[in-house]
């Protein structure tokens, strides 16, 4: 991150910049990875693990919206070479700080698992994989949408206001589940908040003439989001093999982060062929089928035991 600050300030050519922004990108220390593969060791009560996997959503959702506003403080303070070492120092000391606690220290590798638990936690996690896909673009194309309809109102700050909304409902969901006691089992209400999250995405395709009506909407969309990631990450603890949570993990960002690049190029389609309600209607119904995909595989990932080492 200093290289890349310094190459900007010295005006360096662009193909150097861009190989330089790819250095920083490969560099950040995968502590979100490394913290939810150190979660189970901390929290052995299975019980209580959706609390402590909502905590970690919440923290990153606090850190979103403390980010933009530390960045608008360093620009007027030192600009965007302080922006840039600021962050640096903040993934690189996050980064050290868990990898220098006792916990992280004392982490290692579990044995591997029978090639019959391999082939029937694999299943579950392909569910969880393909759901994040369709998930990942359904909010895709909500990206798209949102400053759509913001621009079509002629209100540029509308947008904003919309993201806020969306972030204060997913803040707030996932405080709220990871308080409650629940009787359904994870994967039915996996497919429950899924179907929220899609009624809650249809409504907006009802209010894009209504703009302060969308606000509760993206209130709602974002309340009945942070169950959706907080229990795919639950499940995953009981679909991966031991050894690959880890892997596991990050595959199942990189899908959603894949399938938010392919709804934003589909949302943008559907948003120059007509206007935004087209297109918050098919997010909507992206997000039912994925919930459909759920319910017809729920078997691959209810019917598992918490994977254990050595089995």
């Amino acid at each position: 991150m200093a290289a890349f600050a310094f190459a900007v300030g010295q005006r360096a050519p662009v193909a150097l910049l861009a190989g330089l922004a790819v250095a920083v990108g490969a560099s950040l220390p995968a502590t979100t990875t490394g913290m939810r593969v150190l979660w189970p060791v901390l929290v052995t009560d299975v019980r209580l693990r959706a609390a402590a996997y909502a905590v970690l959503a919440t923290q990153f959702q606090v850190a979103m919206v403390m980010g933009p506003l530390l960045v608008s403080g360093l620009l007027l303070v030192g600009g965007p070479a302080t922006v840039l070492l600021v962050a640096g120092g903040l993934a690189g000391g996050g980064g050290l700080l868990l990898a220098g606690t006792p916990v992280s220290r004392s982490w290692r590798p579990v044995p591997g698992t029978s090639r019959r638990r391999a082939d029937r936690t694999s299943a579950g996690v392909r569910t969880l994989i393909a759901g994040s896909v369709g998930a990942g673009a359904a909010a895709g194309m909500l990206t798209v949408g949102v400053p759509a309809a913001a621009t079509a109102q002629h209100s540029a700050a509308l947008a904003g206001l919309l993201f806020a909304a969306f972030s204060a409902g997913e803040l707030l969901g996932g405080i709220a589940y990871g308080g409650v006691s629940w009787r359904w089992s994870p994967a039915r209400r996996l497919v429950a908040a899924q179907l929220a999250t899609a009624g809650s995405m249809a409504s907006l395709a009802w209010l894009v003439d209504a703009p302060l009506w969308m606000l509760p909407a993206m209130f709602a969309v974002g309340l009945s989001a942070a169950p959706v990631s907080i229990t795919n990450s639950a499940l995953l603890d009981d679909v991966a093999p031991p050894g690959a949570l880890a892997r596991g993990y990050t595959v199942m960002v990189a899908a959603g982060l894949l399938g938010s690049a392919g709804g934003n190029a589909a949302g943008g389609l559907l948003n120059r062929a007509s206007d935004q309600a087209p297109l918050f209607a098919t997010a909507a119904a992206l997000m039912a089928t994925v919930a459909l995909w759920t319910a017809l595989r729920r078997r691959t990932v209810e019917t598992l035991t918490p994977v254990m080492p050595g089995d």
